[in-house]
């Protein structure tokens, strides 16, 4: 998932399933009002988002929403209806549900789903895309400030949602400024330790893996002295589902760390491959903060 504020993260009794899944190891469940990750939206003028579901058949009661785009004038939601079909709808002062809805879908499929913002034009049109095609259109009204994966909204619909594969771009840039399209996010974790400098002096890998993540001071890499290295293997990438010939767009290295100390505290972040390093900008720290 894209990176999020300190308000941030899952929200509700979100659970993960590892046997309905699309690509990787797992898939967000959803079955429950109020049950969604919360994360930033980009920060372009215009905002793409996609999110893979596992259609599990008409709502039984209330409308599921599965995607929300939080903003300035409103929101806007992608949602399972009782008719077995999904539409777009915009919360604000006008309350409507944009020109146009899928086709009645069928149950245990995986469906991908995508969305448009134009901010930089009146009235702040939206785009909604099912497999590419496009189902529904019309002004949203809402300048994106943040998106819920799941359900934010307050009732649920009684049945159970698989959301997989949440990617989002923007219109800057040369690369990834459009619609995101197909394709899936595989997560590569820690195996094994390489170099440790840490306090621990074996399985940091285990600790630093976290999942489920765990907010514990013994589960943690501790550097104690300048240029210190930890250095980590990770999972094979025919291991993690990626295949013989898979053509990558973008390989991402992240972290969850703190300062510990009295002043600020300064790291890089690498990734080691085919015998080149690549090295993050430095990222700087405040005292004891996140």
């Amino acid at each position: 998932f894209p990176s999020h504020d300190t308000v941030g993260g899952c929200i509700g009794t979100v659970t993960f399933s590892t046997s309905t899944v699309r690509t990787g190891g797992a898939s967000l469940v959803i079955d429950a009002a109020s049950e969604y990750y919360r994360a930033l939206a980009p920060s372009g003028t215009k905002s793409y988002y996609r999110v893979y579901l596992y259609y599990p058949g008409a709502a039984t009661t209330n409308p599921s929403g599965f995607l929300h785009i939080i903003g300035i004038g409103g929101q806007i939601g992608l949602e399972i209806t009782t008719g077995g079909t999904v539409r777009c709808t915009t919360y604000n002062t006008t309350n409507a549900t944009l020109s146009g809805a899928t086709s009645t879908l069928t149950a245990n499929t995986w469906y991908r789903f995508e969305v448009e913002v134009d901010a930089g034009t009146t009235g702040l049109p939206v785009k909604c895309r099912m497999d590419g095609s496009e189902f529904a259109s019309g002004n949203g009204q809402v300048n994106p400030l943040y998106v819920f994966i799941g359900n934010y909204r307050n009732t649920h619909g009684g049945n159970t949602m698989y959301l997989d594969d949440y990617a989002q771009n923007d219109d800057t840039g040369s690369v990834h400024n459009s619609w995101v399209g197909g394709g899936g996010v595989f997560t590569l974790h820690p195996t094994s330790d390489v170099t440790n400098n840490c306090r621990l002096t074996s399985q940091n890998w285990a600790d630093l893996s976290e999942i489920p993540q765990v907010d514990s001071e013994t589960n943690l890499c501790e550097l104690l002295s300048d240029n210190d290295i930890y250095t980590a293997n990770l999972t094979d990438s025919s291991v993690a589902g990626i295949t013989t010939g898979s053509s990558i767009d973008v390989v991402a290295v992240a972290s969850r760390h703190r300062a510990d100390g009295t002043g600020q505290a300064a790291f890089q972040l690498r990734a080691i491959s085919g015998g080149n390093t690549y090295n993050s900008g430095t990222v700087t720290l405040d005292t004891d903060g996140p």
